[in-house]
């Protein structure tokens, strides 16, 4: 089923875009045996999206050095009414950001952007990177 669904992201609270591809990863270190050897840390939300004539993504990068974002992704179920899952991050920073060009290309021009966020719920589950207040 999820095969068929649909994204929609919501950067900072505004229109919808169409999401084409995401990556949330968040990991914990091992020892040398293999056992968990720290919290869960280095969540990471990777996100590609149509382009469009805003350029909200990148002003957070480049002007926005001290103002966290927040962000919404909504799965839909493409054969049925409904969500299927919702990713939510709060204090999040656009860390990477990259357009990329392709004229032969169906979606010819692409943003690709990551957020490295305090706070990001997937589901049921949190991550909570518990950053110290400035």
């Amino acid at each position: 089923m999820a095969g068929n669904s649909r994204g929609i992201l919501k950067f900072n609270g505004g229109e919808g875009q169409k999401l084409l591809k995401l990556n949330y990863s968040v990991s914990r270190s091992t020892d040398v045996s293999g056992r968990v050897a720290s919290d869960p840390s280095n969540a990471q939300i990777k996100i590609t999206v149509e382009a469009t004539e805003k350029s909200d993504i990148l002003e957070s990068l480049l002007n926005g050095k001290y103002k966290p974002t927040t962000g919404e992704v909504t799965f839909n179920k493409s054969h049925e009414e409904g969500t299927l899952i919702t990713l939510n991050w709060k204090n999040g920073y656009v860390v990477q950001h990259q357009v990329s060009f392709d004229a032969i290309d169906e979606n010819s021009m692409l943003i690709s952007f990551v957020v490295s966020a305090e706070t990001i719920d997937y589901g049921n589950s949190e991550f909570n990177g518990l950053w110290p207040s400035n």
